[in-house]
């Protein structure tokens, strides 16, 4: 494989696979072919998102993949952001959102073609993008008409829809934050579970410090005693809870809610409720 973190790729190269510590593109592709020939797949996993030079991957791209390859992108799905209003998800090390759209004419620049769309439930909603060699491809599949639709029926290309997603997000912001100011106004406590980028920059816009919220709890032990950037809440271990016994739980990694909630069966039973901010704030 190749990524540019050295920790993860010592921690693959002491499995036993081999690893090119670098940034993809297309000098790296290059020393790639030339060692190990060209590939047949290419995954790009959460990733693409990440990537400032887009072009000059995808030429690494066409350098590296197989004339019969394919190459799978996994993404949060830019629908997904206003059907759910994920702003939460908009920070500094995300720096693109992507629809089909974009990756259809992204794509098509570096003559290829996407041939499946899978819609998967990861990071609140991700799609799983299948492309391939195509220089002389004008048809679209079916199956990538069928999303364009659906993009296009949601308003995605419409400067409207983000005028009225800036309402929405500002209305669940008010509501998120009259929940916690009538928690607080009754003498109950509210913590914080999961320290995630997303959280805190929930956390920031809405303005939420330990004064609403005095703890964040995270199972990452590399996150104990810190605080969260801005608002600068202590992060403490998850036994917090049980030592501690908050009123309610506001599940910023609300992502794994379903999950949070099963791990804290215990609190639920003593009589803890948990706050999930999105699509809409509710107390459960």
């Amino acid at each position: 494989g190749i990524d540019p973190a050295e920790n993860i790729g010592q921690m693959a190269k002491d499995k036993g696979l081999d690893v090119i510590s670098e940034y993809f593109n297309a000098t790296t592709a290059a020393a790639a072919v030339a060692q190990y020939g060209k590939a047949k797949v290419i995954t790009s996993n959460n990733t693409f998102n990440h990537i400032d030079n887009l072009h000059d991957f995808m030429a690494g791209i066409q350098i590296l993949l197989d004339d019969d390859g394919t190459f799978i992108v996994e993404v949060p799905q830019a629908i997904e952001y206003i059907n759910k209003l994920m702003f939460d998800n908009i920070y500094h090390e995300h720096v693109s959102v992507f629809s089909v759209k974009s990756l259809v004419d992204l794509y098509r620049s570096f003559d290829m073609e996407i041939y499946d769309i899978e819609a998967i439930d990861v990071q609140g909603g991700s799609m799983r993008i299948y492309a391939r060699n195509a220089a002389d491809s004008d048809t679209i599949p079916g199956i990538v008409s069928e999303w364009l639709g659906k993009e296009k029926a949601v308003g995605l290309l419409d400067a409207d829809t983000y005028k009225q997603y800036k309402l929405a997000v500002e209305k669940i912001r008010d509501e998120l934050c009259a929940i916690l100011a009538d928690i607080k106004d009754n003498g109950k406590t509210v913590f914080g579970y999961g320290a995630s980028a997303k959280g805190n920059t929930l956390l920031n816009y809405y303005g939420i410090g330990p004064d609403t919220m005095p703890f964040i709890v995270d199972k990452n032990t590399l996150k104990h005693g810190l605080y969260s950037p801005g608002m600068h809440i202590p992060v403490h271990p998850v036994e917090k809870i049980a030592s501690d016994k908050p009123d309610y739980i506001l599940i910023l990694a609300w992502n794994f809610a379903d999950e949070i909630m099963e791990q804290q069966a215990e609190f639920k039973a003593a009589g803890g409720k948990f706050i999930i901010p999105f699509p809409k704030p509710k107390v459960v």
